[in-house]
Order: C-alpha cells, then sequence, then structure tokens
C-alpha cells in the first residue's frame, strides 16, 4: 500500500572525542499513523508508540536492506505485540490487544500492569549472517524503554540509555512522539559517563525539547550542549506497510484445494493486513480462479 513519507526523522551523530553515539527521533507522524491504523486507545498508542520508536532507534545501526524484528509477549492485557523495521526508515506493528486496559496509581504503573512480566526477541536480519540471528531477553521492568536499554546491555554488551516520550493532549489527540538512544563507545570515561547522565537527568521531558527546537539538529544541539559532535546521518522514518492485494493472492494460492473450496461457498473474503489493519476483498470468483489453476 502507499504511504506518503513524514517528515518524521532518526538523526544519528558521535561525539566529536568518539565516546558516546547518540540517536535522536522525531516520531509524531509514525506514531499518529499507527494510533490511527488499528484504532488504538491512549494506553494501547503509548505501548505500540513506544515499541514502534524503540524499534527505530534499534535500526538506526543497520545498513542496506537489514531489518529487524522486535517481538514481546506478556502477562498483561496487551497479550503480544510485534513490531519490524527496516534500515530505510519503514516501521509497522501491532498489538494483539489493540484497546489494553489496566490500572494503577500512575501513568508509568498503568503501563507497567498493561505488560506485565514477559519476554522480548529482537531477530536481526543483517548482510553479513547467512540466517536471521535472534536474541532473548526477560522484561524486567514492565517498561518499554528501560527494557530495550536491558537488552542492549544484556545481549549486544553495549552500555545503552533510552528515552522514549507519548503524550496525548487534554483532548485526547496525540500530542507529541520523540525518542533518545545513547549508547558508551568503548574507552568512554566515567567522568563523561556521568557528563551525559547528567545530561540526560536534565532534560527528561523530549516532547518539551523537540517543541523548544526548531527542528531535529536544533534539538540534538541543545541536548548537547555539553558536547561537541559530528552529525552522522538523518533518516525518514513512517509507518510504512508493504502489504497488497497481489501478495495476499499469491498467499491464497498456496492454500489447500479444500481450504480454497471451503472459501469458494461465500460470495467475499474480507483479508485483515494484521501489520496495519488494512482490508482487502476476495471475490468468489477469484477464489474460483485460483481453485483452477490447481
Amino acid at each position: 500500500m502507499n504511504i506518503l513519507r513524514s517528515k518524521d526523522h532518526i538523526l544519528t551523530a558521535i561525539t566529536e572525542d568518539r565516546q558516546f553515539r547518540v540517536v535522536f527521533l522525531k516520531a509524531g507522524d509514525l506514531v499518529r499513523t499507527a494510533i490511527e491504523k488499528h484504532t488504538l486507545n491512549p494506553l494501547g498508542g503509548i505501548i505500540l508508540g513506544e515499541l514502534l520508536m524503540g524499534a527505530a532507534l534499534l535500526s538506526s545501526s543497520l545498513k542496506g536492506q537489514e531489518r529487524l524484528a522486535l517481538r514481546i509477549t506478556c502477562s498483561g492485557p496487551i497479550q503480544q505485540a510485534l513490531v519490524e523495521a527496516s534500515a530505510n526508515g519503514e516501521i509497522r506493528g501491532y498489538l494483539s490487544n489493540a484497546n489494553p486496559i489496566a490500572e494503577g496509581a500512575t501513568k508509568q504503573e498503568i503501563i507497567q500492569n498493561a505488560i506485565g512480566v514477559g519476554i522480548m526477541h529482537v531477530t536481526r536480519v543483517l548482510t553479513e549472517t547467512a540466517k536471521p540471528q535472534t536474541s532473548s531477553t526477560e522484561l524486567p521492568y514492565s517498561q518499554v524503554a528501560k527494557d530495550l536499554a536491558h537488552f542492549c546491555v544484556t545481549s549486544d554488551q553495549i552500555p545503552t540509555a533510552i528515552q522514549l516520550s507519548i503524550d496525548y493532549s487534554s483532548t485526547g489527540t496525540l500530542d507529541h512522539a520523540a525518542g533518545l538512544l545513547i549508547q558508551a563507545m568503548p574507552g568512554a570515561t566515567e567522568e563523561n559517563i556521568a557528563k551525559i547522565e547528567s545530561t540526560m537527568a536534565r532534560h527528561p521531558d523530549l516532547g518539551k525539547l523537540f517543541f523548544e527546537s526548531e527542528n531535529i539538529q536544533e534539538a540534538m544541539k541543545s541536548f548537547l550542549a555539553d558536547f561537541q559532535f559530528i552529525e552522522l546521518d538523518k533518516t525518514k522514518v513512517d509507518f510504512f506497510c508493504r502489504c497488497s492485494k497481489d501478495r495476499f493472492m499469491q498467499g491464497l494460492a498456496m492454500l489447500p484445494e479444500k481450504d480454497l473450496s471451503e472459501m469458494a461457498t461465500e460470495e467475499n473474503q474480507t483479508l485483515n493486513c494484521h501489520w496495519c489493519s488494512e482490508k482487502y476483498t476476495v471475490s468468489q470468483s477469484e477464489i474460483l480462479d485460483l481453485l483452477e489453476k490447481k
């Protein structure tokens, strides 16, 4: 399906002393599109939005045709979530339960209760490996940002900090969505690690930082005011699914004749893409055509 490319971006940089890799993400359109396509309630929008942004941040280290999949299975009402991100900025994903309900005294507690205990699986399809590489970790925090950082530390052995910020306005519409990833490079000093931690503490609200900045570059300059940095890459990102009716028809053609015969007893079939909720209608005559080719 065709979706116009949005103005959301990932901006990747490295500090001039080569001690930190920094990735900024502006993702309002990405998250807004996901909310609209999947008809998510605010809680579902926050959780899927954070997962989409988290996958986008992780994908910033990919290149060419490389891609990754992020899947969580958990005890909370969201049950399961699956997100894919590619090196070229195409992101898509869905929740098994688009409208989770959870209680809690704070926003953070509500999100934690919606996720519960579970497992995170990250699969990378890389050019230098023949097979997809999957790593799994528990969800010790039941918070997307902290659990993703935990994954990077335990699985990739890279000290990582992640911030994800999504807020709704008083009218119930998405106000902003932004993300940040910082990774310490080999040789990072304790002094500079403390300095970057202090920087993060001064900017707990990414939404406010982006609101006060003219663009993503200015937001990064404000955040890294105490550091000299080199911009490495800027990539457009959006919610983008490559599903199509032709692809669904190719899948149907592989079904056993018995299954197609059962489908042919109905006038029309409606097929739904889990990734983007796009619906495709397949007529009885189209099913019969597939049967004739068996």
